[in-house]
């Protein structure tokens, strides 16, 4: 793989090992879940994220990286079509795959 470098921006984002990259490659992995895909038959519309959850240490970086800064991040979740639940945390974050037409959270809990 070769870098583009862009006049102005960060090298680790051209090359795609920065932060920005960890956490993308974190929210494509929450988005490419199969609880995420309704058409597995395991769908649930969510998943459950946790800090010693992670075999992989870029995720968990990404993860981290995440709780901390995360409404930045809102954009790439609009993108890939996924929410969290209520404000991210280290020790639970609740990925929901929002459904047209229906709203939770705790103005609207589910029946």
């Amino acid at each position: 793989m070769r870098a583009r470098f862009i006049r102005g921006q960060d090298p680790k984002k051209a090359m795609g090992i920065g932060t920005d990259a960890k956490v993308e490659k974190f929210l494509e992995s929450i988005a490419n879940d199969y609880q995420m895909d309704p058409n597995d038959p395991q769908y649930l519309g969510f998943v459950n994220v946790y800090e010693d959850g992670f075999f992989n240490s870029d995720e968990k970086d990404g993860f981290i990286e995440f709780v901390r800064t995360w409404p930045r991040y809102k954009p790439m979740m609009d993108r890939l079509g996924i929410n969290v639940e209520d404000n991210p945390d280290i020790e639970e974050t609740v990925f929901i795959r929002p459904v047209k037409g229906i709203k939770f959270g705790k103005k609207n809990p589910p029946n």
